[in-house]
């Protein structure tokens, strides 16, 4: 989108949403060195097989339960 294209977009919109997305613009302004910090980095990257060895399945895990035979 042009920036005229943008500026005409803008003025036809009604006040209240002006306001918006100037406010928005602001957010942006005060934030643009956040987006651009390289250094920062998520705190907890999973890995596969974290979990690995740390949890037991019973041999038994796919016989019908007792309690359901009725059902079954």
């Amino acid at each position: 989108m042009s920036e005229a294209t943008l500026l005409q977009t803008y003025r036809e919109l009604p006040t209240e949403l002006q306001i918006a997305v100037s406010s928005y613009f602001e957010l942006l302004k005060k934030n643009y060195n956040v987006f651009l910090d390289k250094t920062i980095k998520p705190k907890n990257i999973r890995q596969l097989g974290g979990l690995e060895g740390k949890i037991k399945v019973p041999e038994n895990f796919d016989d019908p339960i007792d309690f359901y035979t009725d059902y079954l």
